[in-house]
């Protein structure tokens, strides 16, 4: 073969070459991209209740019978937050979309109802459940599914103890509660006998035996005893009960319809006045507007920042949410309650970033310490605790309202 020849071959080799390097450069950036779109399909199959536009949370509450005060409150506190988000234009470009149920305040409806949002709905998040008994039987279910929770309407401990990392508790706990309640009757008002009205499930239960070891710290005695079916007003045997023991005051665990009832029947039943205490469970303005003038004198904790005292800027929040979301919707506690939820949810939802995963919202929400809605609140979480506040504020009805009262430790 000539030099020519072994040149114009040389050449045509080296033309070859160079457009076979092209084609496998081209090969390897397209197997890259696919890679990527494969592996970016992949982690957001594996973010269940998040779109390119949408983040679905899911809620159970009781919305009808006895509890719906409560209820229809708190979930329209926690829509308010929401929607007030939505119109700012949602959290890193996507709209929060609730998924409601009503699970009526029973157990079983309310297991059915996580399961169903859980594995039917696909949601991102759980919020606000309400009520010890259902968030009990519910809370394997989420904590298998490594779901999150924000905001119990529940101080109940089981709920607490052992460390739960998907529980994020925004209220006080019922032994706090209680605590505040027990060294009102021992260090203010000098009681020796008290009795335990409760409400006959894992909440009553619950929390009747924390009263009792707190009385026991502080030497008060429990004379009597007197519980009521869940879901029901049936007090009168629990009445009969308390009185046969003749306490000077009453510690009451329960719901705001059979507490109404039971206030308004002792003290029709009995001629010395009986202090009477009772837990925030009862729901707040909703207690007081229900009870009238037979509530005059009963003690009631709350966990939320008072509307009769210099208010906070999440109160304040609150009440420009709602005229904004829900003009003329009564402006509660037990809705500041839900809202504090909603507010939690957008706060660890903005702080998790666009790359949304349940363990980067978890690590979020771990990073709330201080007053992060402003001055009058305090809400911290941590990796080793989810309890958000502990803050009680004890109050006495006076003439139709709360009066804040300050108490001896």
């Amino acid at each position: 073969m000539s030099e020519a020849a072994h040149h114009a071959v040389g050449a045509s080799l080296h033309g070859w070459n160079r457009e076979l390097r092209w084609l496998i450069a081209i090969c390897l950036l397209v197997i890259v991209l696919v890679a990527t779109l494969i592996a970016k399909g992949f982690t957001e199959a594996q973010t269940p209740g998040v779109t390119d536009n949408e983040i679905r949370i899911g809620v159970t509450m009781g919305l009808d019978g006895l509890i719906a005060p409560i209820g229809l409150d708190c979930v329209e506190g926690l829509r308010t937050a929401v929607e007030a988000a939505n119109l700012k234009g949602g959290v890193h470009g996507r709209r929060i979309k609730l998924v409601g149920r009503n699970d009526g305040y029973e157990p079983l409806q309310c297991v059915l109802n996580t399961r169903d949002l859980i594995a039917k709905e696909s949601v991102f998040a759980l919020a606000s459940y309400l009520g010890t008994a259902t968030s009990i039987k519910a809370q394997p279910i989420w904590t298998g599914a490594k779901v999150p929770v924000i905001g119990f309407f529940t101080g109940a401990t089981p709920l607490r103890e052992p460390f739960n990392p998907y529980n994020f508790h925004v209220r006080a706990s019922y032994r706090d509660e209680i605590h505040a309640l027990v060294n009102l009757y021992a260090n203010d008002l000098r009681v020796k006998r008290v009795a335990i009205l409760y409400q006959y499930d894992l909440f009553g239960q619950s929390v009747r035996r924390e009263t009792k070891e707190l009385l026991a710290q502080h030497n008060l005695r429990l004379v009597a005893e007197g519980s009521y079916p869940r879901n029901t007003t049936e007090v009168e045997s629990a009445l009969k009960a308390i009185l046969a023991g003749d306490p000077e005051a009453v510690i009451m665990i329960g719901t705001i319809a059979p507490l109404v009832k039971f206030v308004k029947l002792i003290r029709a039943n009995t001629r010395q006045p009986v202090y009477l205490g009772s837990a925030s469970f009862v729901g707040g303005e909703i207690f007081l507007d229900t009870i009238g003038k037979e509530g005059e004198g009963c003690y009631v904790s709350h966990v939320m920042p008072l509307f009769s005292r210099e208010k906070s800027r999440v109160l304040l929040d609150f009440q420009r949410d709602t005229e904004l979301v829900n003009p003329g919707f009564p402006v509660t506690s037990v809705g500041l309650e839900g809202y504090i939820y909603g507010r939690v949810l957008v706060e660890g939802l903005e702080r998790a970033g666009r790359k949304l995963t349940r363990e980067r919202f978890i690590h979020a929400l771990e990073t709330i310490h201080g007053q992060p809605f402003g001055p009058g609140y305090d809400l911290s979480f941590s990796s080793k605790n989810h309890e958000g506040s502990s803050r009680v504020f004890l109050t006495q009805i006076r003439k139709g309202k709360y009066e804040s009262l300050d108490v001896k430790d």
